[in-house]
């Protein structure tokens, strides 16, 4: 069963750790910004967020608005 289908409208949320060179995962005070281009040439710019947001364990991208 395939789930990583999405409907019109849906919010989708991309998991990703942005690391330095010497792999240190950087958090949103290090990256200045980030965009997502997709297969069909769209770019989404989005925002690179702590979660949770008190106290962030992980920073994930989120599209603004």
């Amino acid at each position: 069963m395939l789930t990583s289908q999405f409907k019109r409208g849906e919010n989708v949320v991309f998991r990703i750790r942005v690391r330095n060179p010497q792999g240190k995962i950087l958090d949103d005070k290090a990256v200045k910004g980030i965009v997502v281009e997709l297969a069909d040439g769209r770019k989404l710019p989005v925002r690179y967020g702590g979660h949770p947001p008190r106290t962030p364990t992980d920073f994930f991208l989120r599209r603004p608005g």
